[in-house]
């Protein structure tokens, strides 16, 4: 089920590198309705299984930035879920013509390859979330985030998901540039035991997906190898399946929604149920960056709605894309810290401090 966009026109503050960024962002972010197997999933990369078949296909990855970027991915990456009792699958495919890798070692930044990453926050307060990378030698770095980095957050990467398992399927031959290759496909299993969640039918989750591209090689003595200067970080494509605004995935306050169904594939579809209590969510978020601007000029937060420039806010963004925008939110400033809390129209209330992460809560 499609929901209204709403167009936030608000301050995004980036704390990684002390600047705010002015962006104009849609909050459309794209849903998937995973569909429940009563049967295991054989982890071989292929997606024979008419379980796989049955099961509906993301739509393609987008550039990082959104469609505004005005750049299209050059291949196309798809992906699929699927979920038992114990287990969460995968399964991406990516067009490549060219498949090359050189990373080998487990927890390597492998997004100096080119990649295949999934991350997921169970719970969607945008904090204690889940990374995993992969790359066409099937090398793999999984790692647990505490909070987003421009947050100060700290990367665990000697977390390992218990139980997890990975296949990939080449379709051409990997670091052999003498051919053209067609793509790689990939399958994962997940235990929900290894992240210490559950799921049941209606369960939601934030995730999103991303594909890291080199696009500038050459090759040298038959192998292929990134141009000289382009191998630093900024020099890699970024396609993904909830697009973010600007060039980091970190930002799970905008990645998409992942629904469980206890239905299985081949049988009615599922509705995805859009829970407009996420508006009021945005809403919170986007005076949050009003504040944070706001304390970057003045030292301090404040109480004072006009003056941080919500009203201001509210007269630019349509009306009939942001009802939640009518939330009277309540400002808790102190010397360096704030908490912002408002009341959904289902009555709960939701709040959200200056370190980003949100929860359900006066």
């Amino acid at each position: 089920m499609k929901t209204k966009k709403i167009i936030a026109t608000a301050v995004l503050t980036c704390l990684t590198i002390g600047t705010a960024i002015a962006q104009s962002f849609v909050f459309d972010p794209p849903r998937y309705t995973c569909y429940k197997v009563e049967k295991k999933i054989a982890v071989d990369g292929v997606m024979e299984e008419q379980e796989w078949k049955n099961a509906p296909w993301s739509d393609a990855f987008v550039d990082i930035q959104g469609v505004e970027s005005g750049k299209t991915p050059t291949y196309k990456t798809r992906v699929k879920m699927l979920w038992d009792k114990q287990n969460l699958y995968l399964a991406a495919e990516l067009i490549e013509p060219h498949l090359w890798a050189t990373l080998t070692e487990r927890d390597a930044h492998l997004y100096m390859d080119n990649d295949f990453e999934f991350f997921i926050d169970p719970d969607g307060d945008t904090h204690s979330y889940f990374e995993f990378e992969i790359n066409a030698l099937g090398t793999e770095w999984d790692l647990f985030l505490t909070k987003p980095y421009r947050y100060r957050g700290t990367s665990l990467d000697g977390f390992n998901i218990k139980g997890l398992e990975t296949a990939i399927q080449l379709y051409g031959t990997c670091n052999d540039p003498s051919d053209i290759d067609q793509k790689w496909t990939l399958e994962i299993k997940i235990p929900f035991s290894a992240l210490n969640v559950g799921v049941k039918d209606g369960t939601q989750w934030r995730m999103n997906f991303s594909r890291v591209e080199w696009p500038k090689y050459e090759i040298i003595a038959n192998s292929y190898q990134k141009k000289a200067g382009e191998s630093g970080v900024g020099n890699e494509e970024n396609w993904v399946w909830a697009p973010t605004g600007i060039i980091d995935i970190h930002l799970p306050e905008h990645w998409g929604f992942v629904q469980f169904t206890d239905k299985t594939t081949g049988n009615p579809t599922t509705d995805f149920q859009w829970n407009n209590d996420e508006e009021t969510k945005f809403a919170l978020r986007q005076l949050l960056y009003l504040e944070q601007a706001y304390f970057k000029k003045n030292g301090f937060f404040t109480k004072d709605l006009k003056e941080v420039g919500w009203e201001t806010l509210k007269k630019e963004m349509p009306k009939k894309n942001v009802s939640d925008l009518s939330i009277q939110p309540i400002i808790y400033p102190a010397a360096s810290v704030v908490k912002i809390s408002a009341q959904a129209k289902s009555g709960k209330w939701w709040s959200i401090l200056n370190d980003s992460r949100v929860f359900e809560g006066k």
